[in-house]
């Protein structure tokens, strides 16, 4: 069995995805609360960063987690990816 990866290590993976995906270093300064749709991602943009996270990660978020109010902000992803993948909170 695979370690848990700690929250912040997943944290900065899924921030490294953010950047390269938008191609807007910005988004290294989003706080976890922070509601995507505030910094130009809109439905369809935010709905492919959430696709190449799977492919990235190698995992599928459950389908009725995919909303906005679940995955709209840094902290919704990181929750919903702890409870999927197991990320330890240290």
């Amino acid at each position: 069995m695979e370690r848990p990866i700690p929250r912040q290590e997943l944290r900065g993976r899924l921030i490294d995805a953010l950047v390269a995906f938008s191609d807007n270093e910005r988004f290294r300064d989003i706080g976890d609360d922070d509601d995507l749709r505030t910094h130009d991602l809109d439905s369809l943009t935010h709905f492919n960063f959430l696709l190449s996270l799977e492919q990235d990660f190698g995992f599928e978020f459950p389908e009725h987690k995919l909303t906005f109010q679940q995955l709209g902000t840094v902290g919704g992803i990181l929750d919903v990816l702890s409870e999927t993948t197991g990320v330890s909170d240290h």
